[in-house]
């Protein structure tokens, strides 16, 4: 009975339309813009992840935190250098970093277990970063 909810509807559906219009135009304009933005933002993380890595080195070193803390930050660092990574060499050398972090960690677990400050677990742990960075990086050596 009512003309005028349809107006309502008819209107948002206009609205809508002009709408996806106007963003999908600005979307093609801009896609410049938008690979910069993610780029900035991944080199931010990639600051705060090696931040974090430092400090977390300095704190287990001083047996202030655990050494999972120091694994997990570094597992996180590796991730984000392999998404920043544009080339081959980089992801390379992102991989190379993480086995030469893990061969001094390595060192520093085995001589906490050795004082008995560390177990046997944490050496193991190592390894295992280890073995995932080494994996890491024969996967970008067989990219193209």
């Amino acid at each position: 009975m009512r003309p005028f909810p349809k107006i309502s509807v008819s209107l948002a559906t206009i609205s809508l339309g002009v709408l996806l219009v106007l963003c999908n135009s600005a979307k093609s304009e801009e896609p410049q813009k938008e690979a910069l933005t993610v780029k900035q933002l991944q080199q931010r993380r990639l600051a705060l992840l090696e931040q974090i890595c430092d400090i977390g080195m300095k704190l287990y070193q001083n047996g202030r935190i655990e050494y999972t803390d120091v694994l997990s930050a570094r597992r996180e660092l590796l991730t984000a250098r392999l998404e920043y990574a544009e080339t081959k060499q980089e992801r390379i050398k992102a991989c190379d970093e993480a086995i030469v972090f893990s061969s001094q960690m390595l060192a520093l677990a085995k001589a906490h277990q050795e004082g008995a400050r560390g177990t046997a677990v944490e050496v193991l742990r190592v390894q295992d970063f280890e073995l995932q960075a080494q994996i890491a990086r024969a996967k970008a050596e067989a990219r193209d």
